[in-house]
Order: structure tokens, then sequence, then C-alpha cells
């Protein structure tokens, strides 16, 4: 910072602290001469984004012979090389009572571009009183400017707007919903670096690594994956290189607690079998939630060879209601000398991916 300042400083001719010189030789009609020099803005960047917020240094001199009152700077976005009435103040800053050769120091301005800004070649200026609350030897010397090229965010339409997936399972997945993106702006959007979706929801992106022209368009599908319930909202959004993300499309959808099921035994040990005989063990399975179950569909993690389902087996296709129960019988009958395992899983029959409850069993295969 003390560098920047002493640099903002030797811009306006003024040495930091010189106080009181030039005093000799005042009028009557003194007056103050607030002066931000010809480059007296640091930290603005080359370019900025519409809608884009900055900080950015500057700072105020007293060229005048009487002492400044507390005034403000301001910043000015303009089209032309000179401030005139259609500048668009994006920012001001306090400055302190100035005496005579002094200057303020570095002053910090927050800036912000409005996003409506069309892209282009822009001057910001930085000015002096710009209340003009301050009678001044000169009104001609208070601001100093630096260029700016803003970048227009391109329009970017989503169709349609929001989905809300309804009421699906805890845990389960939805069916994909499928979005459009069309730039319906005046300007190349920038390169889409992704899609940014909430948590819950998951992309299938076709947008990122795109550059949509005017008038282009690109697609991308979200699921519904909740991990607890509730209704959940949020957005899908579109990030673009160095660019501000776009508001995005709404999703929603409500995730149901359903059904809890518990096994019981939740681990069954088969007593060592003789290789082709065949034991059982009944699997109780209960629902110890508050709502009822879906269809369940019955399966082994390791189908065929040491293990088999049946022939009991009441919870195939049952809904259970809350306290419910069904029995599953599952079989060992060991095809080698060696110990063997399986899970026996009770599923959502419409989202396999669903596990609501399993047993894991395991056995060893004796010769006779």
């Amino acid at each position: 910072m003390g560098v920047i300042a002493v640099a903002l400083a030797s811009l306006l001719f003024l040495a930091p602290g010189d106080a009181d010189a030039g005093k000799k030789g005042m009028k009557k009609r003194a007056r103050a001469d607030l002066v931000v020099a010809k480059s007296g803005i640091a930290r603005l960047p080359n370019s900025a984004f519409a809608g884009e917020e900055l900080t950015i240094l500057t700072g105020v001199g007293n060229e005048g012979k009487k002492t400044a009152k507390a005034s403000s700077v301001g910043l000015l976005l303009s089209k032309n090389k000179k401030v005139d009435r259609g500048d668009v103040e994006i920012g001001s800053a306090a400055v302190k009572s100035l005496k005579p050769r002094r200057f303020s120091g570095i002053v910090k301005v927050r800036l912000s571009i409005p996003a409506t800004t069309g892209g282009g070649n822009f001057r910001v200026f930085s000015c002096a009183d710009i209340r003009k609350e301050i009678k001044e030897k000169s009104e001609k010397n208070n601001c100093g400017w630096r260029p700016l090229r803003v970048i227009a965010l391109p329009e970017l339409a989503f169709s349609p707007a929001s989905h809300d997936f309804g009421e699906i399972l805890d845990g389960t997945t939805s069916e994909p919903f499928n979005f459009k993106v069309t730039n319906v702006g005046d300007y190349p959007a920038p390169r889409i670096s992704n899609v940014n979706i909430t948590f819950d929801f998951v992309v299938d992106d076709g947008c990122a690594g795109l550059t949509l022209a005017v008038g282009a368009s690109c697609n991308f599908a979200v699921t519904f994956r909740p991990v607890g319930p509730g209704f959940i909202s949020g957005k899908a959004s579109v990030f673009m290189d160095d660019a501000l993300p776009t508001p995005g499309a709404t999703i929603s959808g409500t995730a149901l607690q359903g059904a809890f099921l518990e096994a019981d035994p939740g681990h069954h040990q088969f007593d060592a079998t003789i290789v082709g005989d065949t034991k059982s063990q009944m699997i109780n399975f209960t629902n110890t939630g508050p709502d009822p179950s879906a269809p369940l569909e019955v399966s082994l993690s390791t189908p065929g060879g040491n293990f088999s389902i049946g022939p009991t087996n009441t919870c195939a296709e049952v809904v259970l209601q809350p306290s419910g129960s069904c029995q599953v019988q599952a079989r060992y009958h060991p095809t080698g000398f060696d110990e063997h395992t399986t899970d026996l899983l009770v599923r959502d029959s419409a989202h396999p991916d669903r596990i609501w409850a399993g047993s894991a069993l395991s056995g060893l295969g004796t010769p006779p």
C-alpha cells in the first residue's frame, strides 16, 4: 500500500505530509483545489464482466491554498473521453478534510458495474468532490481515468425455467429430466466450464466445454437423488470461464422417509454342510418405519451356485405396512469344499438401486 500511495501522490506532484507549503502569498479569496491525477487509479483490471464488483485504489490531493472540507471521491463509468451527464456512477468513498498541498493517502473504493451494461471499451473516471460540495479554484482537474473493457454477460434462457421431481423415496433416484440452455442475448457466451448443481441432485452435463454463439443451445439432464427426507430445492446454474454464474433453472423434489426394514437375523452362519446336501434358514423382515414400503423384490448378491431362495418367500411383491413382516427361506447347498458367502437382499422392486435390508449368509462345504 505504501508504494501505491507514494505513486499516486507523485502523480499529483504532491509530497505526502507537506501540509503547509505554499501559504506565502495567500490571497483573500484563496480556494481549495481537489485533484485526482490523470492516471490516479490503481488495481483496476484491463477488463471486467457486467455485473462484477471490484475494489480499486485511488487518491485525492489538494493543490489549492485553502483547506478542503471532508468530501467524497466517486467513480464514473463513461463511454466518452470526458465526464458528462450520460456517465453512470459505479462507486464512491469518503475523503477526509485536506489541508493545502496534502494528499489523502490510499482511498479504497468498491465499484459495481451494472449488469445491464453492454460490452465495449469504457473509461472509469475517479473524480474528487463528486457531490460538488466544495468551491474550488478549478473544477476541470478533478478527475483521472483508466480504460476498462466491459464484457457483457450473455443472456441465457433455460427451458423449462423450473422442474419439480415430485415425491420419491429417500435414497432412490428419479428418472432424468432434460433442460435446454439457449443464448438469447446479443453477445456470444464465454466457454461454459460446467453446470453447477445443488446437492441432492446429479447432472449429466452436455454443456461443459461449449461456447454458445448468439442463438445457439446446449442440453443437460438432472436427476433427483436425495440423501435425506424432506422438501429439497435448488438451482442448476451455468458457470462460464472467468464469468459470473447465470441465475439458472429452479429444481425441487420431496424425499419421503418411507419404510425402514430390519432383517432378523442380520447374519446367519450355516453349520458345516456336506457337499450335495442342503440346509435352510428362515429370515424375517419387519417394517419398523412410519410408512408402507414399496413392493419388494428379493435377491442374492451372488446369485446361483451355493445359495438359493425359497421355496418359502412371502416378501416378493409384497407391500409391508408399518410393523408388518414377511419371511424368506435362505438355502445353502455347497458345490465345493470351501467357505461361501452371499447377502440376501430385499429391494424396492421399482428402484432396484434402493436396498431396504439385507442378511449376510455364510457357510462351509465339507466332504462326506
